[in-house]
């Protein structure tokens, strides 16, 4: 039900700076210094939040690496004997992927 929780990109509210643009466009101001300071802050926080993202994710796979570099030396171990004994249906499906 949380699946989405930090892991959608989040939206940027630029609803200001448009704003304040369209009302200086009209007015004929052509000084846009302050939106583009504002504008180039969204956007730095925009690419922090894609770095963290990206970093959890990493750290994820890395995990779920190790943890399947685990189970794959295990499974080495076991003895054919011991794997015709096995009747878990998972241990098949399992280790076609690790091999």
């Amino acid at each position: 039900m949380c699946w989405g929780t930090d892991r959608i990109a989040k939206v940027l509210d630029l609803y200001d700076e448009y704003e304040s643009l369209v009302q200086k466009k009209n007015a004929e101001i052509t000084d846009y210094s302050d939106e583009i300071t504002a504008l180039w802050a969204k956007y730095d926080t925009a690419v922090d939040n894609f770095k963290a993202s990206l970093n959890d994710m990493m750290d994820t796979l890395a995990s779920a690496t190790v943890l399947l570099k685990q189970v794959k030396a295990q499974l080495s171990n076991i003895t054919e004997h011991q794997r015709k004994h096995l009747s878990l249906p998972i241990f098949s499906r399992t280790k076609r992927f690790i091999e």
